[in-house]
């Protein structure tokens, strides 16, 4: 497989150019692109959310990373919204400076989709990010802790795939109450060793 280096999708080997994004800087067949080949190197660090600023009759998009802003026009045009799409010389270019990639649909188009903007927009991953665990996964965590494997790679596991959809302050917890059942797992061990050498 040739995999994009700007969208990261994969394309048959014989392919020319991009099966998504249509551009031609491909990997060599059977090569798995690295993740820093996907993106122009930028010397500012850009924003921690996509954000939308309306100008009028246009909505500006600011994306974290060329990827995010190809992968977002895809959204948008399979909405049927018309994006104004920056060129490679720009989009690099305004990446360096800024930090971002910038594009630009119609306000009205844009604001329609409702769904779509709950999804893509700054609000809806702060949201997340603030969101609290929840009680039953609070003993999730805990159990692991107590069964310490293969209890630490499943919190790992849990670990990534929250902080990878953007729930920054359910991780944080889901780890720490993990700890809280490890340290309870030690106790409970001492406890034994004491009771065991007793008898």
């Amino acid at each position: 497989m040739k995999v994009c280096l700007h969208c990261a999708e994969e394309n048959e080997d014989d392919a020319v150019s991009c099966q998504r994004c249509r551009r031609t800087e491909l990997s060599p067949p059977g090569e798995r692109a690295d993740s820093s080949e996907l993106e122009f190197p930028t010397n500012k660090p850009g924003p921690e959310f996509m954000t939308a600023t309306r100008e009028g009759s246009v909505t500006v998009l600011k994306c974290r990373t060329p990827r995010e802003a190809i992968l977002v026009a895809y959204e948008l045009e399979a909405r049927n919204i018309l994006v104004i799409f920056p060129d490679e010389e720009t989009m690099s270019k305004e990446y360096q400076e800024e930090g971002f990639v910038s594009i630009r649909v119609s306000t009205r188009s844009y604001e329609a989709a409702t769904e779509l903007r709950t999804v893509i927009e700054r609000d809806h991953w702060e949201e997340r990010a603030r969101q609290s665990l929840s009680i039953p996964m609070i003993f999730v965590a805990i159990a692991l802790g107590l069964i310490p494997f293969p209890g630490v790679l499943l919190c790992h596991w849990v670990f990534d795939s929250l902080k990878r959809k953007s729930y920054r302050r359910k991780a944080k917890s889901f780890r720490r109450w993990f700890l809280v059942g490890l340290a309870l797992f030690f106790v409970l061990l001492m406890i034994f060793s004491v009771w065991a050498s007793g008898t």
